[in-house]
C-alpha cells in the first residue's frame, strides 16, 4: 500500500496552464480585400477574314452612377495601330455573376481606333456571349472576371479571338 501511495505522490503531474497569457506572434496586418492580379499584358490572336496578334496593356471600365451598364475596354497605350476590345453589359448589370446574351443585352466588339482603316467586328443577335464577373467591389471600384464569344462579325466576314475566355479586370471603375 505504501508503494501505491508513493507512486501516486511522485508521478507526472499535469501543469495547469489556464492562467497563462497567449500572445499572437503573427505580424500579418489586415490590408483589406485581396484582388486578383492585373492580367496585362493581354495578347489576343485574331483569326478569320482578318488575322493579327494584338497586345492590350491598359484596362479601363465605366459604370456611371445610377446606371446599370458596365463597359470594359482593353487598349494598348503604346501602339501606333490601335485597336480596342470592348465588353459591355447594357442595362442589366448588378454585380458578380454570369451574364449571357440570352439573358441580357451584352456586346463584345473589336474596333480599330483613329489612325487605321476603321476595321470593326462586333457581336450580333446570333452571338453566344458569356460574361462572368467573379469579383466585384463597388466601394473600391474593382472588378474582374472573363468573357467568351464564339465569333465577331464584320463587313467582310467573321473573326474569332483567342484566348477564350479572355480576362476582364479593372482597378478604377469610372463612375
Amino acid at each position: 500500500m505504501n508503494l501505491l501511495l508513493f507512486l501516486a505522490c511522485t508521478g507526472d503531474k499535469d501543469t495547469d496552464t489556464s492562467n497563462e497569457t497567449i500572445t499572437d506572434t503573427s505580424t500579418q496586418e489586415d490590408t483589406g480585400p485581396q484582388y486578383p492580379e492585373n492580367p496585362a499584358p493581354l495578347t489576343i490572336t485574331v483569326s478569320g477574314v482578318y488575322q493579327q496578334t494584338l497586345v492590350f496593356d491598359e484596362p479601363d471600365c465605366s459604370s456611371p452612377a445610377g446606371s446599370s451598364n458596365m463597359r470594359m475596354f482593353w487598349r494598348n497605350k503604346n501602339d501606333a495601330h490601335v485597336f480596342v476590345l470592348v465588353t459591355e453589359i447594357l442595362g442589366d448589370f448588378d454585380g458578380e455573376g454570369l451574364y449571357t446574351s440570352a439573358d441580357v443585352r451584352a456586346n463584345i466588339k473589336l474596333q480599330e481606333e483613329a489612325g487605321g482603316t476603321g476595321l470593326y467586328f462586333g457581336s450580333n443577335a446570333d452571338s453566344d456571349i458569356k460574361i462572368e464577373y467573379d469579383f466585384y467591389d463597388e466601394e473600391n471600384n474593382f472588378i474582374s472576371g472573363n468573357a467568351t464569344i464564339d465569333t465577331l462579325s464584320g463587313n467582310d466576314g467573321d473573326i474569332t479571338i483567342s484566348p477564350s475566355p479572355y480576362p476582364l479586370w479593372c482597378d478604377d471603375i469610372e463612375r
